[in-house]
């Protein structure tokens, strides 16, 4: 009978003792129950031994006893060899965490720090950890709790109820995602009462000789004083000691945020951004939890605080950028948490470049600058009244001069006509202009103009290569060009146009010469955003095209 158990034995691909199987810390293998098997029966086949049924626990949440077979058509995941593995680590961790092995002495907690049986994990004021076990069950500790780490795999094998993953001596915990194929995990309070949950999120508090169960996904069981319920999604129950639980009761509702909200996407100015909300006043409230995560389940946790009734709104600065998930629960008058309100907020790192200076909600630029983002694959950007795409690692203003910066999570298209569906961040744009003197000048060949710019407007921008200024001069045999130079430290820039014989006569003032009366810098910015103000006539469609154009002035009056 043995050999007929061997041969359904499944290895999950290739794994062996030195390549573990992806998603484990070690080789495994699959193992279909037969009818009539017993977990000795198993241990003996693959392990030659029943002293090792231990290993059968260690990914599957099964009673083995003398005796009792297991569940026919059940598939364990097993140990492809005999090793010995510690039973859970700390997947990570905020300070103020102490950990000790049994017996041993307390010493500070690491991330990765391995943990076997009977070892204590303790979170004190400031502390949170998140402890993974081996079958990816994964258990957070609240700031104050006091935790002992259970092993599966090293129970005694004539236990007839699957152990705990561990046992609260005080303060609370969070069972998160329980693990394979839907399993529960347990955990254990003093007074042998006992939570097990089938549930991505139920909280265990323990207080005193209270323990407190409220339950926001599946459903948990709850046992103590020989009496068991089973306590619904957004139910609670406690009991104290070994009194029986109390029959469950709904949990306090969300609160409801707050009509005049911020919204949900923001620019985060060099890399650090503001998250801000608020919410209405919850009748019957005791006190609000808020908590700030980077996932969904807010198990990675950044922010944790509770506040007294009368604090209805939250505020967190220097922020990095990133997507961030608040949560707001209610305390209730009987110290059940009550359903969270949750809502996701988005910062996108905006650098300055070129004189654009981004704020939370609005970005104040230069006409010839750049906006310079962090891209994000969760979200979707717009230019003005354009179609969304990717964001954009940077944005010339010279080429596009946006209006507004309009941004959406990606893929919530069929919600655009939320009112918070879409962020638009306007742009507005700094002014531009030029003061212009010009004379005309002798030089070896005959005479020349001579024009000095100085520009006002454009600190931060490189003006050569952004703006590359020109003057432009009427003269009698047609107009000409010449670039602008200089300018350094905010000096004066200065051309050269050498003059034709006719526009030198002796006598003739420069000013009222019709030939030099008119002169253009192309550093006025020619766009309706610009302080540019050219005269009337053909020329003045110039100011309305896209890109900078030049703007007449008299000589050696401002262009404004």
């Amino acid at each position: 009978m043995l050999l007929g158990c061997a041969s359904h034995v499944g290895y999950v691909g290739a794994a062996s003792a030195k390549e573990p199987t992806p998603g484990y810390p070690e080789a495994v293998i699959q193992w279909g129950v037969q009818r009539g098997e017993t977990c000795d029966h198993i241990a003996e086949v693959l392990y030659g031994s029943s002293r090792h049924v231990g290993l059968i626990q260690r990914y599957n949440r099964v009673a083995c006893g003398p005796g009792t077979a297991l569940a026919e058509g059940l598939t364990l995941v097993l140990p492809a060899e005999v090793t010995s593995i510690p039973d859970a680590k700390i997947r990570s961790m905020h300070p103020d965490v102490r950990a000790r092995a049994a017996g041993g002495a307390w010493a500070p907690a690491a991330p990765g720090m391995p943990l076997v049986a009977n070892s204590s994990v303790n979170t004190l004021d400031e502390g949170r950890a998140d402890i993974e076990f081996v079958d990816r069950t994964r258990v957070l500790l609240a700031p104050n709790t006091l935790v002992v780490i259970h092993g599966t795999a090293r129970r005694t094998r004539v236990s007839k109820t699957p152990p705990a993953a561990v046992e609260l001596a005080d303060g609370e915990v969070k069972a998160a995602l329980a693990a394979l194929r839907g399993q529960s995990v347990d955990v254990a309070a003093g007074g042998g009462g006992r939570v097990s949950a089938s549930s991505r999120d139920t909280v265990v508090q323990r207080r005193g000789e209270r323990t407190t169960v409220a339950v926001f996904d599946g459903k948990a069981g709850v046992s103590s004083g020989g009496v068991s319920v089973v306590v619904p999604k957004d139910h609670g129950t406690r009991f104290s000691d070994r009194a029986p639980p109390a029959r469950p009761r709904p949990l306090p509702p969300p609160p409801e945020w707050a009509t005049a909200d911020v919204a949900p996407i923001a620019l985060a100015p060099a890399g650090l951004g503001v998250l801000s909300a608020s919410w209405k006043p919850a009748p019957g409230a005791a006190g609000y939890r808020v908590e700030v995560a980077r996932d969904p389940e807010l198990n990675d946790l950044v922010v944790r605080e509770e506040v007294k009734p009368d604090v209805v709104s939250f505020r967190a600065e220097k922020m990095p950028a990133g997507a961030y998930f608040l949560r707001v629960r209610v305390i209730d008058r009987e110290e059940y948490l009550g359903v969270g309100a949750v809502r996701r907020f988005h910062l996108v790192a905006a650098r300055v470049s070129g004189g654009v200076a981004p704020a939370a909600r609005e970005i104040t630029a230069n006409p010839y600058g750049i906006v310079e983002l962090t891209p994000s694959p969760a979200l979707e950007l717009a230019l003005d009244d354009g179609p969304f795409g990717p964001v954009p690692e940077r944005i010339d203003l010279l080429q596009r001069a946006p209006r507004a910066l309009r941004l959406r999570e990606r893929g919530s298209a069929a919600a655009e006509r939320r009112p918070d569906a879409v962020t638009s961040l306007p742009v507005r744009y700094t002014a531009v202009g030029a003061s212009i003197q010009a004379a005309r000048v002798a030089t070896a060949g005959g005479h020349a103009l001579e024009a000095r710019v100085a520009l006002d407007g454009v600190a931060g921008v490189d003006v050569a290569r952004r703006v590359a200024p020109r003057i432009v001069a009427h003269l009698p045999g047609g107009v000409r060009s010449a670039a602008l130079t200089g300018g350094e430290r905010g000096g004066a820039l200065t051309a050269r146009i050498p003059l034709p014989p006719e526009a030198t006569r002796p006598g003739e003032p420069l000013g009222t010469s019709s030939a030099l009366a008119r002169t253009a810098a192309a550093a006025c910015s020619a766009r309706a955003t610009s302080s540019c103000r050219p005269r009337r006539g053909r020329r003045a469609r110039w100011c309305r095209r896209r890109r900078p154009r030049p703007c007449w002035a008299r000589t050696s009056r401002s262009c404004r």
